[in-house]
């Protein structure tokens, strides 16, 4: 049995390998769905939903096709589902786009069309019983066979998975949520660290601002000073005053020495801490988009993890209901073999 991705490359549907699975779209109608790799064809149309390859886009056939033809074509053989169609047309007033075929078709099987009768679908060439006394064999589907294939469409039509790559942007924005906070944190305490800095440094330069200055104005107070000494001693024009000067001013250079020192070790301290901080923003950053990176590979797989288990699940479901279906069906089957027992019983017997 082909896998469904072939079947659907012979019938006409544009086939693309994505991983794991398949996209399979309609050239008429641009519908695509998506099948798991391994999906085999069951038989029927499974990919009905993706709507007709007719590029008329009638879905009873083009004009001047036979209803075996159409029947084969757009069906995948089901009487029933054409003779649905057509009387849904009927109903809603649509005209049909081959009507000789399907008034060709309501002749040749009338029962479609007659009420209170079975809903099997008659399927050619498959005998399921015979007559009681005498009379053509009757064929037909088992019931619920309709329902049966439009569930099992529903496996490939029901629900679309992301693609990889919607499945990494949602995992990027995912990560990218859980680490903003921390990374604007870190950019905000290196602005603020980067202003205190700057308010350190402006106010040890404003309080040490009159050092040369004051020093100035004191060095020449002290060479004022010794050459007025030196005059009152009588020695104004010896070395005294030079003596006297350096004397004097010693001390004043000492404590300009000294302020100036104060200063540059103010200003180091300022700028270490502001370094401090800014090696430990950088350190927090990296972790930080380590750890985005991690989030992101985490998020991705669970969002991969999540899909696949929807897929299953819902592959599940289907299958699930698809077996309450085949149990309803066999029920009726034997509910019909008894009953026709019961007939030959009183048609033999009386």
């Amino acid at each position: 049995m082909p896998s469904l991705a072939d079947w659907a490359k012979s019938q006409g549907y544009k086939v693309t390998k994505q991983g794991s699975y398949y996209t399979i779209t309609n050239p008429v109608t641009g519908k695509s769905t998506r099948a798991w790799e391994g999906v085999q064809y069951t038989g029927g149309n499974q990919l009905a939903g993706l709507g007709s390859l007719s590029p008329t886009g009638g879905s009873s056939g083009s004009s001047g096709a036979d209803y075996q033809s159409i029947l084969q074509n757009y069906f995948g053989g089901d009487y029933g589902a054409y003779a649905a169609e057509i009387k849904r047309k009927q109903q809603a007033g649509i005209p049909f786009t081959d009507p000789a075929a399907a008034q060709a078709f309501m002749q040749a099987y009338p029962h479609y069309f007659t009420t209170n009768q079975p809903t099997y679908s008659e399927t050619p060439n498959v005998p399921r019983s015979s007559p009681l006394i005498g009379g053509s064999v009757s064929q037909y589907s088992f019931p619920y066979e309709q329902l049966l294939r439009d569930l099992l469409s529903q496996a490939q039509t029901s629900y679309t998975a992301p693609t990889e790559s919607e499945l990494q942007q949602q995992a990027h924005q995912y990560a990218i949520l859980q680490t903003d906070p921390v990374l604007s944190a870190i950019k905000s305490r290196l602005e603020q660290a980067q202003k205190d800095y700057e308010s350190q440094k402006a106010a040890i330069e404003a309080a040490y601002s009159t050092v040369p200055q004051t020093t100035q104005r004191l060095l020449e107070e002290a060479r004022q000073s010794a050459l007025e000494q030196a005059i009152a001693r009588g020695m104004g024009r010896s070395g005294a005053v030079e003596w006297l000067t350096t004397k004097l001013s010693a001390p004043i250079m000492e404590q300009a020495t000294q302020s100036e020192q104060e200063k540059a070790a103010k200003l180091a301290a300022a700028a270490n801490t502001l370094a401090q901080i800014q090696q430990e923003a950088e350190r927090q950053q990296q972790e930080t988009m380590q750890r985005q990176g991690e989030l992101e590979s985490y998020m991705l797989q669970q969002l991969r993890d999540q899909i696949a288990q929807r897929m299953v699940q819902q592959q599940g479901d289907i299958w699930s209901r698809a077996a309450g279906l085949a149990s309803m069906a066999q029920a009726a089957n034997l509910s019909q073999q008894q009953y026709l027992l019961n007939l030959l019983q009183q048609l033999l017997y009386g």
